[in-house]
């Protein structure tokens, strides 16, 4: 039998009237709270017992170190004289137990309780949700800037984190008005000579589950990504690692300073905000060093053999071999869709299994947002280095009443034209690969079935 219990909590620290309650709880199903984490509360198992808990703010910080000032020492001992055991200490909280119904409050001046919780939840509350609006819109921002400048692979690489930081905004925004409503109605009460009850904020649910949401996008990324792309990841990480340490180390440094607690929490602030501007130029600088995940063009169709297959029925791809060429024999059909918030992916390639040099390979970008759409064409259209240096080049073409569509460029490779082509058709790009050269007649009918998919 374990004697030891961690739990996720998820309480804010100044929500002293719900740790009360809940701590009593636990001591009723024979769990007495032996430390309190960010997010993991350790509990040491004991006999169930009918526990009163007082949760206590003294204005004063902790010393890095741990120790006790001697007027916190004194604090502590006049609990006890009161009839409470303490319990620990995490910041400017202490935790009281009393074992007796009959135990003289600790707290007794509305208006004191009042000032000591506002002093500790200006950090953890006002400050503290303030930094993560600014965070979010800083990121989202990014994110908007990167969208507009290639929309297709910052869709496919970073849609989780595209949509994860703007909601960090209201979330902040609720949890700080959430608590200045709080902090209003207990300061009217306080002038009345009243106790005000705090009022339950959900607490960091969010960055609770941003290791999780961390841990398997970078899994689910790292199983499909080149070791150049693997090289930024881990950058990242080092790179976010190094920031908080020196955070942590200016924060000691400020700690042990004679400045009054908002100057502290002014350069605290502050030093954050420096930091993930640091870190996000630090982003940008590296970004352009490393080679990109997708690739403007593919290899020649006769070098390209699919790792993998499905058969499909002839329904489900939007234009099939069989439709363009007469085929004896089974066809092999690849199709891959992937649904990016402003833009939907489906790739499809298909072969001849007894003519491998009989192929057709489409790739069809559905744009969903009509102002990116140029964008998108301008990424998708862009040659490469990579593929510069192996002779090839895209071209308008001046004629695309064949393929009834807005606009058709095409591939040539040392000034010979391929059989590989980009068509921009009502809100779809497609890039179409040819296994073979292809008559007026057969892109006229891929054109159709394309138009309709």
């Amino acid at each position: 039998m374990r004697d030891l219990k961690y739990r996720i909590e998820l309480f804010s620290l100044y929500d002293h009237t719900n740790i009360e309650k809940h701590l009593k709880k636990m001591a009723a199903k024979g769990w007495m709270l032996e430390k309190i984490g960010r997010t993991f509360w350790v509990y040491n198992r004991i006999e169930p017992q009918n526990i009163n808990f007082s949760a206590v703010y003294y204005p004063k910080d902790i010393n890095e170190d741990k120790n006790m000032s001697e007027d916190r020492q004194n604090f502590i001992d006049m609990c006890t004289c009161a009839g409470w055991s303490f319990v620990l200490s995490s910041d400017k909280l202490h935790i009281f137990c009393c074992k007796n119904n009959d135990c003289i409050p600790i707290e007794t001046d509305a208006q004191i309780q009042l000032e000591c919780i506002h002093k500790f939840a200006k950090s953890e509350i006002i400050y503290g949700y303030f930094f993560f609006i600014i965070a979010a819109v800083i990121f989202t921002a990014f994110s908007g800037y990167l969208i507009c400048k290639e929309p297709i692979e910052t869709l496919a690489d970073s849609l989780d984190a595209i949509w994860f930081w703007p909601f960090f905004i209201p979330f902040s925004l609720y949890n700080i008005i959430k608590y200045l409503i709080w902090h209003k109605n207990a300061k009217a009460a306080a002038e009345r000579g009243e106790f005000y009850e705090t009022k339950r904020i959900i607490r960091f649910e969010v960055l609770f589950c941003l290791p999780l949401y961390i841990f398997s996008s970078l899994l689910r990324t790292l199983m499909i990504l080149e070791i150049q792309q693997i090289l930024f990841v881990i950058f990242l990480i080092i790179f976010a690692a190094i920031l908080v340490c020196i955070f942590k180390a200016i924060r000691k440094a400020y700690s042990k300073t004679k400045l009054s607690e908002n100057a502290k929490l002014f350069f605290k602030f502050y030093t954050a905000i420096v930091l993930v501007a640091a870190y996000i130029a630090g982003i940008v600088l590296i970004y352009p060093i490393f080679p990109k995940s997708s690739e403007k063009f593919k290899k020649d169709s006769d070098s390209f053999i699919p790792s993998s297959y499905t058969v499909y029925h002839h329904k489900n791809l939007p234009v099939n071999l069989e439709d363009l060429i007469p085929i004896n024999g089974v066809v092999s059909k690849y199709k891959f869709n992937d649904y990016l918030l402003l833009i939907n992916l489906e790739k499809t390639e298909q072969y001849s299994l007894e003519d491998n040099s009989i192929e057709l390979s489409c790739d069809i970008t559905h744009v969903n947002f009509s102002p990116i759409f140029n964008a998108c064409k301008k990424e998708i259209i862009t040659i490469s280095e990579k593929v510069a240096k192996n002779g090839f080049t895209i071209k308008k073409e001046a004629d695309a009443s064949v393929w009834n569509a807005d606009e058709v460029y095409r591939y040539y490779k040392d000034g010979e034209p391929c059989n590989s082509y980009v068509v921009c058709i009502d809100d779809k790009i497609i890039q179409i690969i040819f296994g073979w050269e292809p008559t007026n007649e057969q892109i006229a009918i891929a054109a159709e079935k394309l138009k309709n998919a």
